[in-house]
């Protein structure tokens, strides 16, 4: 039997397989949409983040299920590897003016996230398998900045960071129920992974205490050694980097619909449902309390974050091919937020005995995000694509978190898919999420005594394969 794949082409695809298992290891990436990006493949990120009504690929199972049905019939597996990078992140302490900035340079030091699927397609039945990144951050301000640093003005050499990535691996199946409708649904196994490192200021520390947010057998033997300018830091952070401080694998899942009104409209519509995750844990942290003359007590113990999950989202959507060669997409989502997450509950236990609990404000609002995306065939072998997407602040200014920036809410975007050969196609991706300010001067999320601005703006890229046979 005739090949159809020369040795080269399988060689291309266990390479670029190899890279993507590998990429699944590596830093998690940047949050562009608060924990969330702002589009799951690389067609859609190329087109503004669009993707309920028309042929995205494989990654259609992670957006709306039933675009698989838009694919073409016979089978395909796409590899394709995400790269974030903060271009700028600054916290600037507004009561001094010093700047903290993330360790990381751009592309050389990306945070790095896969996408993995497989889709089937025959008659009127789709089904597919894949791994998705679906949202994530990451900060690393070293050791020396003024994160690092006691009300009392002692540098404790502290590292502050975090980092963060979400999964998802949807089992999809889709049916064409009439020439015009289509529906999907998919079972999602869902991994969190998070790591923190943070310095808290003896008055962030008692504004917690004061609104009942932190409390344990600890807080008696803490708060004496803390005083009124000392402070207290908490890492629960596991090396290298592949590992999470705290972790768990839960399951979501998701439904949707298309419509296709004529020969060249289509209506699109999606719901998935939020996480069903335990409470993420881990056995290697430590929480040191820092005197204001700058002693340390050093308390190693474990560490779980309570009620973490990833919220449901609702997207309607449309797209019109305009000419046999120009299409125009448009999505709107809300995110609920507000259902799934409202405080960041860490709870800590010492290995000597005690215990002590801080629930650090995050009430995230809903977002809603519209996004616009255009597709263009220049060339036979060349599809061009370009999109924006806008979305609400949906974290509140007091809530801001130098660990969590998480403050993003315009990109632009452009990219491509190239056809190799028969079977065989690039696509890319570039995204820009353009500059933003926001500030905090209130505890608990901050000290009194160095209130922040955080300026961010950021860089994304996006590489696949697609192979059909």
């Amino acid at each position: 039997m005739h090949d159809r794949y020369p040795a080269w082409t399988r060689f291309c695809v266990a390479f670029a397989l190899t890279i993507g298992l590998l990429a699944c290891f590596t830093q998690p990436a940047t949050s562009t949409d608060l924990l969330s990006f702002e589009g799951i493949g690389t067609v859609p990120r190329s087109m503004g983040g669009t993707a309920l009504a028309y042929d995205v690929g494989g990654s259609g199972m992670a957006n709306n299920v039933a675009t698989m049905l838009l694919m073409p019939l016979g089978q395909s597996v796409d590899l394709q590897l995400n790269l974030d990078a903060p271009n700028t992140l600054e916290i600037r302490d507004l009561a001094t003016g010093e700047i903290a900035t993330t360790d990381r340079s751009p592309v050389l030091h990306a945070y790095y996230s896969p996408n993995l699927d497989y889709v089937w397609r025959a008659g009127d039945f789709g089904l597919g398998l894949g791994l998705f990144s679906g949202g994530g951050l990451g900060t690393e301000y070293g050791h020396d900045s003024f994160l690092s640093r006691t009300p009392s003005g002692i540098d404790t050499g502290l590292a502050v960071s975090s980092k963060a990535l979400f999964l998802r691996a949807p089992l999809a199946a889709a049916y064409q129920i009439t020439p015009a409708l289509a529906v999907g649904g998919a079972f999602e196994g869902v991994f969190a992974g998070l790591s923190l490192s943070d310095l808290g200021s003896a008055d962030q520390l008692a504004t917690l205490a004061a609104q009942g947010r932190a409390f344990g057998s600890l807080l008696p033997t803490i708060g004496p050694v803390v005083g009124a300018t000392g402070g207290a830091y908490f890492s629960f952070s596991r090396p290298p980097e592949i590992k999470f401080g705290t972790d768990a694998f839960g399951v979501s899942g998701r439904l949707g619909a298309t419509y296709r009104l004529d020969e060249g409209s289509i209506l699109g519509i999606s719901y998935r449902f939020r996480t069903l995750l335990p409470d993420l844990s881990g056995t290697t942290g430590r929480i040191v309390a820092i005197s204001p003359g700058g002693d340390q007590v050093s308390l190693p113990g474990s560490f779980r974050v309570l009620d973490f999950q990833l919220p449901a989202d609702f997207g309607v959507g449309a797209s019109h091919q305009l000419t046999p060669d120009l299409l125009i997409a448009f999505d709107y989502h809300r995110t609920f937020w507000g259902g799934a997450f409202r405080e960041l509950k860490v709870r800590f236990k010492a290995d000597a005995g005690g215990d002590i609990a801080l629930n650090i404000p995050q009430a995230y609002r809903d977002a809603n995000i519209f996004s616009l995306g255009v597709q263009y065939r220049a060339l036979p072998r060349l599809v061009l694509r370009a999109g924006g997407q806008i979305a609400n602040q949906a974290l509140p200014g007091d809530q801001l978190l130098a660990i969590a920036p998480v403050i993003t809410t315009a990109h632009a975007s452009t990219g491509f898919t190239f056809t190799i050969t028969e079977g065989v196609a690039l696509q890319f991706a570039y995204i820009h999420a353009f500059t933003v300010n926001v500030t905090n001067r209130s505890p608990p999320n901050v000290s009194s005594t160095a209130p922040i601005g955080v300026v961010q703006n950021q860089d994304n890229f996006s590489l696949g394969l697609t192979f059909r046979f």
